[in-house]
């Protein structure tokens, strides 16, 4: 790396993270056992990996560009019917506790379907009850061939980025965040998260109405690495030097632009990162909720003056809308 460009990204590097912030069946089965949490792998056995031949990445790669979800910008509608009461109280990071859920959409001809998936929280600030009242979701789809003829065909599992309380100041919250995404999604359309607005019909354990409000659900990591020809790795402790600066210059000057300092790639906080078969490393940024341009009220810029040195910001007592 030329001695001017490390230079110039140290500064940018510093201005980041010194930058302040803006500003179904309605009966539902009880909750599957918890799930046990994977054994750790070492990371550094994905480097030594053998890759698929480069007919079958672009194979790959096509697969995951055509898939229906992302297909389209125009927001989707589909109902979510599951024990709610008890997922929202399901705040533990570390619990991997499934629920049984249906998600009810519209298919090809217009029919609606059933699809029976398994729902489970998941997050870390957004999960604790201080600052959100409804739990960010995963959706897992347990039945992939009933699902051919809508828009999650050929999907595995989807993050939901749910609304984070009820009222207008958050649903502009997860406009603003969508809103960021597809602004990257400009600058890096082949290195970024592909999203999709939504509107969510909540239905509880009993199956009457719990509420509408907007979602935003986020392409797998998984469909990221493939579409770049590539795989998703674990490589904490990375520096500039170690990543590919084609990819790591529009990420750092993007996370300026909207006022973010919530990440780390050295900690791997809110990045992720792609090994293509070249042995380049490509981080992907993804939670934006903290940055100023979407301005939550629990938001607080990164304490440490560094990206080794970064702890969790600690999220402020909303107050009620």
């Amino acid at each position: 790396m030329k001695p001017r460009l490390r230079r110039w990204l140290g500064v940018l590097a510093a201005v980041l993270l010194s930058v302040g912030l803006a500003s179904v069946s309605t009966e539902q089965a009880a909750p599957v056992a918890q799930r046990p949490a994977k054994a750790k792998k070492n990371p550094l056995l994905k480097l030594v990996e053998p890759w698929p031949t480069a007919e079958a990445l672009a194979k790959r790669r096509a697969e995951s560009e055509a898939l229906p979800l992302f297909a389209s910008a125009d927001p989707i509608e589909f109902t979510l019917a599951a024990d709610f009461k008890a997922i929202n109280k399901d705040r533990d990071p570390k619990s991997r506790t499934v629920y049984p859920a249906t998600l009810k959409v519209s298919g090809a001809a217009g029919e609606v379907k059933d699809l029976p998936i398994q729902i489970r929280a998941r997050g870390h600030s957004r999960r604790m009850s201080r600052t959100c009242d409804y739990v960010p979701l995963k959706l897992e789809f347990t039945n992939k061939p009933l699902a051919r003829g809508t828009v999650f065909a050929r999907q595995e599992a989807l993050k939901l980025v749910v609304q984070c309380a009820g009222g207008g100041d958050y649903r502009q919250y997860l406009l603003k965040e969508y809103l960021a995404y597809t602004l990257f999604n400009l600058v890096a359309p082949e290195r970024s998260f592909r999203v999709r607005l939504a509107t969510i019909n909540y239905l509880d354990k009993a199956g009457k109405p719990a509420g509408t409000r907007h979602g935003m659900l986020l392409e797998d990591e998984g469909d990221v690495a493939r579409r770049m020809e590539g795989r998703i790795v674990e490589l904490p402790r990375l520096m500039f030097k170690d990543v590919e600066m084609d990819t790591l210059m529009p990420m750092m000057i993007f996370e300026y632009m909207i006022g973010n300092t919530d990440y780390s790639i050295y900690a791997l906080h809110n990045v992720r990162v792609v090994q293509r078969p070249d042995k380049s490393l490509h981080p992907i940024p993804y939670d934006l909720d903290y940055s100023g341009l979407v301005n939550t009220p629990y938001a607080r810029p990164a304490r440490g003056a560094s990206a080794r040195a970064w702890t969790p910001g600690t999220a402020r007592r909303r107050s009620s809308r």
